[in-house]
């Protein structure tokens, strides 16, 4: 059978790529090597999602004396961690039974390699297409010095949760992220970093970051310093997980979306570009003037959106009534201008996923709402 589009990798990019064209009655075949779903639903946002919601969880717990109820728990990691690969089944699971629901979707599992501009083989079939999306996600960054040594990645550590501690290689996102997680559900963490934590994120909105791993006793130290004791869990980022392909892959029929085009790792970017890709495919012409919030879920959470200048002001949440109702006064706000122009807003807050859409409003922007929050509601309305 001869398609519009075959596209390779049922993950967010791929997915959305796929809903947009059978809308139009296009015919796609779509193939996934590993999982549906890919790396967002089954390794990254949904499984980290529901264990930082169960940590933020076990902090009110620790915290009910001051609402005048007392009670007491305990720690079941091997409950937890199995909650939050059966919320990634869950969803799964879902979007297998939506894909196949589809008329216009042919979904089949295999490894994909591309012969030419117009031919991918799969399970040593040759399968035909006027387009080809390559949505294949990424793969977990390895630095050399640890290529030969026992470790974990984001593949395998859901299943490895039952350590009393461990060392964590690299300073970013899943570092900082699954840094509160581990150390929450009572293990001994030390994060191993060339630079500063989250490089990327202003010093400005770091503030309580540092202090609160400070406070909770997680070690921060040079790569330097690191000697090998146990397997390490190493988030050193990520790199393309392009599949093998025996020709060109500049040919105009040819589209390189989310992870795979090593941008913005985020799933609601990777959503976007499947979007433009599809309408270009449709010849339909859609604004790219798109802002992706950064978000770095925890306690409390990062998030900003917009220009980033040394020009700003900060407004703690702790004067809002709210805040005292709730008992809970940490946070802030970073104002960037731009001669005297608010141009950019960065958020602090145990809500702050939530609240950066509302700051997006201010700065008259044009936003994709942050992947996995309760703002995605709102995405292609």
């Amino acid at each position: 059978m001869y398609y519009n589009t075959i596209i390779i990798g049922a993950g967010a990019a791929g997915i959305k790529a796929a809903q947009i064209l059978t809308n139009a009655d296009k015919k796609i075949l779509l193939i996934e090597e590993e999982k549906v779903g890919g790396t967002c639903v089954n390794r990254g946002c949904i499984p980290t999602t529901s264990l930082i919601n169960t940590c933020k969880v076990i902090d009110i717990l620790k915290n009910t004396k001051r609402f005048g109820i007392d009670c007491s728990y305990t720690i079941d990691k091997e409950k937890i961690f199995k909650k939050a690969l059966t919320d990634a089944n869950n969803i799964s699971n879902y979007l297998i039974k939506t894909l196949h629901n589809n008329p216009n979707i042919t979904l089949i599992s295999g490894k994909a390699i591309i012969i030419d501009k117009n031919i991918v083989k799969v399970n040593d079939l040759l399968f035909a297409g006027d387009n080809i999306i390559i949505a294949t996600g990424a793969k977990p960054n390895i630095p050399e010095e640890f290529k030969n040594i026992n470790y974990y990645t984001y593949k395998n550590i859901f299943e490895n949760y039952n350590l009393d501690s461990i060392d964590i290689i690299g300073g970013g996102t899943i570092a900082v992220e699954f840094a509160y997680i581990f150390n929450t559900l009572g293990m001994s963490v030390t994060i191993y970093s060339r630079n500063k934590l989250l490089s990327y994120v202003p010093e400005e909105l770091k503030t309580d970051l540092y202090k609160n791993f400070n406070k909770k006793n997680i070690k921060l130290k040079s790569i330097n310093d690191y000697k090998y004791n146990n397997p390490p869990f190493i988030c050193c980022g990520v790199v393309p997980n392009i599949p093998q392909h025996n020709i060109s892959l500049d040919e105009n029929n040819i589209y390189i979306i989310g992870d795979a085009a090593n941008k913005l790792n985020f799933a609601h970017y990777a959503e976007y570009q499947a979007i433009i890709s599809a309408n270009k495919i449709l010849g339909n012409k859609i604004s790219e003037q798109v802002e992706f919030p950064y978000i770095i879920f925890g306690n409390p959470d990062i998030a900003y959106i917009g220009k980033i200048t040394n020009n700003f002001i900060i407004k703690s949440f702790s004067a809002l009534s709210v805040s005292t109702c709730t008992n809970n006064k940490n946070g802030y706000i970073v104002i960037y201008k731009d001669n005297d122009i608010i141009c950019g807003i960065g958020i602090v807050h145990n809500d702050a996923s939530k609240l950066i859409g509302e700051a997006s409003k201010i700065l008259n922007l044009n936003i994709r709402e942050a992947h996995p929050t309760i703002n995605e509601i709102f995405n292609d309305l």
